[in-house]
């Protein structure tokens, strides 16, 4: 956690601190602004800091009423690993490259000059003779140093402190430096690590009993006797006495007090941030307004993992965008909106945890959408938000998969349609309330849905049976109840088989999974019966879709119509099944495209297109390439028999078999 004695400043203070400090000529000392990684620093410099000192600077007026602006100079330590190299970059933003060619001579601030042009004698192959260049004219207060990216420079970093000092020391150049001051101990760390470990782990180095840490001898000779020590080194005493020997924190520490006279800590104010990085991130107005809506559940999650980085902001945003971007084009806003503001949720976790290195969700394969915790207090009534395993997918590196999204979609809006929305109902109650009910209205209302089961099996679609498992799951454990969850599944089951197979429906665990119960013993048994209720019902769809699509074939006037129809209402169950125009009996089917008429060939085409039509469909329906085959071969023969007498069909059919030889591809 951060240190709360630290005492952070907004944005806003540490504006006006640094104007004070630019306007006090007595102030001669660097200022150092310190911040975590990833907290906006950067973004906080360019976009606020900078224009501001700019501004004061024009307000600004020497004693004798002219101008009195210093320029500002902005310099990434990141990747610079020599004076010589730092040098060029002060030369780029001092020296006016742009008019170099118009003017007589170039005028330097003194000491920066004689800095800069001692390493650079040209310019992207143009050599820079001296003698044009004037460093007299020009005094060297008549800039302001900012320096960013202290901890990413690969200079030493006591040396570069050293560097930056002539410029505040003898030059008097006001000089602002960024840094995240955690990073420069684990980078000296890191410097010849092997080494330092294996002085520190010599039986002949003495650490003397003294108070200063730079008190350290070593016995060359071995005059000295030292016992045999074959105990394990403690890691922590180990990095302790690297520290005492090499003193690298303690000479880093030295320098600074000389250079910096104020350190400033930086706390970035979210509410701000995110309304501006949202702004320029995001194109879609409504899109922009769920997630400056969401601000405060941003700045709660932030904190809740201890990670207020604004490049997981930025990542997160990017995530969304393009994903709100493909499924807006494809799908439209209407049938999105209640979606988006959990999309958006789940998208901000798990860019936090996939971030920061945590486990991310773990998802059943067959379940796309499920309530997921994000909260270790589980009676927080923010502890759960659904899940989506598309974007689990897409935050881990992998391409967004546009298809399965707008498949997962569908999907559950269709189930959703489903639900129950009657706010007198039981099951509606106890969903929405049942932790604000007393137990004996609870039990009462519990017994109802489960004798609705029994006594009125169409009132309750399959689609809310694992709601009820779930409840009675937990009611159990409650010691509201003991009921047998057995009972409950066979009365399910049995309603499953009794459906008529209009009211039939395809069964997932959609928005319900073992992330909902308290102990591993209930999301066992959840799981257990969300398989075999599954599994069950496959048998009985099995059985159903085949007949139905058969008895189809039996009315030749309306076939092609009512398969069209039946894809229509079961596309989900159709892709979940991962079969489609093998399920008809072959001969059946043929004998019906040859009695067709033209108007039902092309119905029959556009059903094929709304079963095949998506790029990956090898991964659902590979098994009916032998069928698909053999189906255009028997097309093929029927077509040779109507070049002469039926040229439209003939042309028609010729479309249909261009259509599966298109599927065959796919599949192939």
């Amino acid at each position: 956690m951060e240190n709360e004695l630290l005492n952070y400043m907004s944005g806003n203070e540490i504006i006006d601190y640094v104007n004070n400090y630019i306007n006090k000529s007595n102030y001669n000392y660097a200022v150092l602004i310190d911040g975590s990684w990833g907290s906006g620093k950067t973004y906080f410099i360019k976009n606020s800091l900078i224009p501001a000192l700019e501004a004061n600077e024009k307000s600004r007026k020497s004693q004798n009423g002219k101008p009195d602006n210093k320029k500002i100079i902005y310099i990434s330590l990141y990747g610079i690993s020599s004076k010589e190299e730092l040098d060029f970059q002060i030369l780029l933003e001092v020296m006016p490259f742009k008019s170099f060619f118009n003017r007589k001579n170039i005028k330097l601030a003194s000491n920066i000059g004689k800095a800069v042009i001692s390493g650079v004698s040209s310019f992207y192959g143009i050599l820079l003779p001296k003698k044009i260049i004037d460093f007299s004219d020009i005094s060297s207060k008549n800039y302001i140093l900012i320096f960013d990216d202290l901890e990413r420079c690969n200079m030493n970093v006591n040396n570069l402190l050293g560097y930056i000092n002539n410029y505040v020391e003898h030059d008097g150049i006001k000089t602002i430096i960024i840094s995240n001051e955690k990073e420069i101990a684990s980078t000296n760390m890191d410097l010849n690590r092997e080494l330092k470990y294996l002085v520190a782990l010599n039986n002949d180095l003495v650490l003397n009993d003294s108070k200063n840490e730079s008190d350290v001898s070593v016995d060359l000779f071995g005059d000295e006797k030292h016992e045999d020590n074959n105990e394990k080194v403690n890691v922590d005493e180990l990095l302790n006495k690297i520290n005492i020997i090499f003193g690298q924190d303690n000479l880093y520490k030295k320098i600074k007090e000389k250079l910096v006279g104020v350190t400033l800590y930086y706390k970035p104010d979210f509410n701000k941030i995110i309304e501006t990085v949202t702004v320029n991130s995001i194109n879609d107005e409504k899109i922009k307004n769920i997630i400056i809506y969401n601000k405060a559940y941003i700045i709660e999650k932030l904190n809740y993992y201890n990670h207020q980085n604004i490049r997981t902001i930025l990542f997160c945003l990017d995530k969304y965008n393009n994903i709100t971007e493909n499924l807006i084009k494809a799908l439209g806003f209407t049938r999105l909106e209640k979606l988006l503001d959990d999309m958006f949720k789940y998208t901000l976790v798990i860019s936090i945890l996939y971030k920061t290195g945590q486990d991310l969700p773990k998802w059943e394969s067959n379940n796309e959408i499920m309530d997921v915790v994000v909260s270790k207090n589980i009676y927080n009534f923010n502890s759960y938000i659904k899940g989506f395993k598309f974007i689990d997918n897409y935050i881990k590196g992998a391409t967004f998969n546009k298809e399965k999204a707008i498949e997962v979609i569908k999907r559950y809006n269709e189930l959703e349609n489903k639900q129950i929305n009657d706010p007198n109902d039981p099951l509606f109650i106890l969903n929405n309330n049942w932790w604000l009910i007393e137990d004996e209205e609870v039990l009462e209302l519990i017994n109802e849905i489960n004798e609705t089961l029994k006594c009125d099996p169409n009132k309750y679609n399959i689609t809310v049976y694992l709601n009820i498992i779930t409840l009675n799951i937990k009611f159990n454990r409650l010691g509201i109840q003991s009921k047998d969850i057995k009972e409950i599944m066979d009365l399910m089951k049995n309603n499953m088989k009794e459906l008529k197979p209009e009211k039939n429906d395809s069964f997932d665990v959609f928005g319900w999974s073992s992330s909902d119960f308290e102990t591993k013993e209930d999301s066992k048994l959840f799981t257990e019966c969300a398989n075999e209720l599954n599994n069950y019902l496959n048998d009985v769809n099995n059985e159903t879709i085949i007949d139905k699509l058969n008895y189809f074939l039996n009315n030749q006037e309306t076939w092609s119509k009512s398969v069209d129809e039946f894809i229509q209402d079961k596309e989900m169950m159709l892709i979940d099944k991962r079969a489609f125009i093998s399920l008809f009996d072959f001969e059946s089917l043929v004998k019906s495209i040859k009695n067709a008429r033209n108007n039902q060939i092309i119905e029959f085409r556009v059903a094929l297109r709304k079963i095949y039509n998506f790029a990956n469909i090898k991964d659902y329906y590979l098994d009916e390439k032998e069928y698909v085959d053999k189906l255009i071969g028997e097309l093929k023969k029927y077509s040779l028999q109507l070049v002469y007498n039926q040229k439209i069909k003939n042309n028609n059919l010729k479309y249909l078999i261009k259509d599966l030889e298109e599927i065959l591809g796919k599949l192939s």
